[in-house]
């Protein structure tokens, strides 16, 4: 799988460019080096549908229905929820680090990580006794580094070691494992109190639903805020499970995404078109 998502996103990142189009079959087909054929079936065993219905999937129009379908405070209210917040519970169970963990730089942590192959290309695991610290994708050796550094840095009085055996297990959890309300996953969050909100609201976003900036600012009751909403949800750490990927502009234009345009779009279309899985 993770051998076809990397033809698929040469395909993905000329739709990235061309976001307000929607390129015909050969065209794409060209862009791969395949022929019409051939991309057909790699789609049809990556993601399960044609390129044809992906693309539907993931058009401009498409998302911004998704956009205004409901709210993020309605979709709370039609599960019987008491708040958006609550709606994370179904999936993840998430702890804060205290003011003093954070304030000291994850003194104390161990944290251990390892790489892995998933749908979207390589991902970093990462995780200490606690839950997941950090979840991300990289494309190669240059990728990883900059990766651990980039965690070293928010965390920087943590221990970190290169050890893939406590967290082998999220890899195949997340894209084979059912997920069901009696499988929560842990994650341990770091950031200020502003981003814990934002990144909570993001929780309360369906995988066939989209929220924009100005959605989610409303949301952490913040409605001027959307600015400081973005840079929050550009800090996520916790890729998939905190499913930043489900944001865009209010316009339905994709927005950005730390891990590239062509994965964000991969991704939307992978659970809009296989809800199955556990994303």
């Amino acid at each position: 799988m993770s051998s076809h998502y990397a033809t698929v996103a040469k395909v993905l990142r000329h739709i990235a460019d061309h976001y307000t189009a929607q390129p015909k079959l050969a065209e794409l087909a060209t862009v791969a080096g395949l022929s019409e054929r051939q991309l057909h079936a790699i789609f049809l065993q990556w993601a399960g549908v044609t390129p044809k219905q992906f693309l539907a999937s993931i058009t401009k129009n498409h998302a911004k229905a998704l956009l205004h379908r409901q709210s993020i405070e309605h979709t709370s209210i039609d599960l019987g929820l008491s708040s958006p917040s609550r709606l994370h519970d179904l999936f993840v169970k998430h702890e804060a680090m205290t003011p003093a963990e954070f304030k000291s730089g994850g003194a104390g942590l161990l944290i251990d990580y390892g790489f892995y192959d998933s749908p979207f290309g390589e991902m970093l695991v990462m995780g200490c006794d606690r839950g997941l610290t950090g979840l991300a994708f990289c494309d190669d050796h240059t990728d990883r580094q900059t990766l651990i550094h980039q965690y070293q840095a928010r965390l920087p009085n943590a221990r970190i070691q290169q050890n893939e055996s406590p967290h082998a297990w999220v890899n195949e959890w997340l894209w084979q494992a059912p997920l069901t309300p009696s499988q929560p996953i842990s994650v341990l969050l770091a950031g200020t109190p502003f981003q814990l909100k934002v990144w909570e609201a993001l929780l309360a976003i369906a995988p066939n639903e989209r929220s924009s900036y100005s959605h989610l600012a409303e949301a952490v009751g913040s409605p001027n805020a959307a600015r400081a909403v973005g840079s929050a949800v550009g800090r996520n750490s916790i890729s998939i499970l905190i499913p930043c990927h489900r944001v865009i502009q209010q316009s339905g234009m994709l927005g950005g995404y730390a891990w590239g345009l062509e994965r964000k779009l991969a991704i939307q279309g992978w659970e809009l078109n296989a809800p199955n899985q556990n994303t």
